[in-house]
């Protein structure tokens, strides 16, 4: 067996370490300049990120990207998909990135497309910002 990629402390039990055998990294995450440059075509940039506190599971640096511009955007009420990443099930994530594209129950073209980007980055690690 190979030596693990990554040693990561749970939040389930915050005593416990679990080794990993994966080339997502764990915490603690840090917002990249990629992300940064992906963010500031959308909106103005400010750091603030509550992922670091709610995610319990390792990520790609992109994957952890992408979930920063989403959080921004929505600020907590994309709490829902925090916690649907907490199931493990990466490839449905993107997908739920996507469902939050309406105001008042009425998809909006541009948030269609900001979503399908963040979507397209927490996926494949596309950083394409543009509108």
């Amino acid at each position: 067996m190979t030596d693990p990629l990554h040693e990561c402390i749970t939040n389930t039990n915050p005593n416990s370490n679990v080794t990993v055998y994966s080339s997502r990294l764990c915490k603690p995450w840090k917002f990249s300049a990629r992300g940064t440059e992906f963010l500031k075509g959308w909106e103005q940039f400010s750091p603030t990120n509550t992922i670091n506190r709610k995610i319990r599971l390792p990520l790609f640096q992109f994957e952890y990207d992408a979930l920063v511009c989403f959080m921004y955007n929505l600020q907590h009420h994309g709490d829902s998909l925090l916690d649907f990443v907490n199931t493990g099930d990466y490839n449905k994530v993107g997908d739920r990135i996507r469902q939050y594209a309406t105001v008042k129950g009425k998809p909006l073209r541009g948030l269609l497309r900001r979503r399908h980007r963040e979507a397209e980055m927490f996926e494949a690690g596309v950083y394409d910002s543009s509108h």
